[in-house]
């Protein structure tokens, strides 16, 4: 399984898909880790969609949980 350096606080579990196993991270905690490097949100969360999620690595490839939308 592949797993992103410097983001094992943000890992939720291991998630098993027919044939093979990856790592789900917890977008929220990857977006807070990538705000302590130095980024803004906007830079964090863009950095993520190019960087993290938009990585395609094979079936090894991170996934990240996404809170559900709360209502108000």
């Amino acid at each position: 399984m592949l797993k992103m350096d410097g983001y094992n606080e943000a890992i939720i579990g291991e998630v098993e898909r027919f044939g093979s196993n990856f790592i789900l991270y917890d977008y929220k905690k990857v977006i807070k880790i990538n705000m302590e490097m130095g980024m803004t949100e906007e830079e964090a969360t863009e950095y993520w969609s190019y960087n993290q999620v938009g990585a395609w690595v094979g079936d090894e490839t991170p996934a990240f949980l996404m809170p559900p939308e709360e209502e108000a």
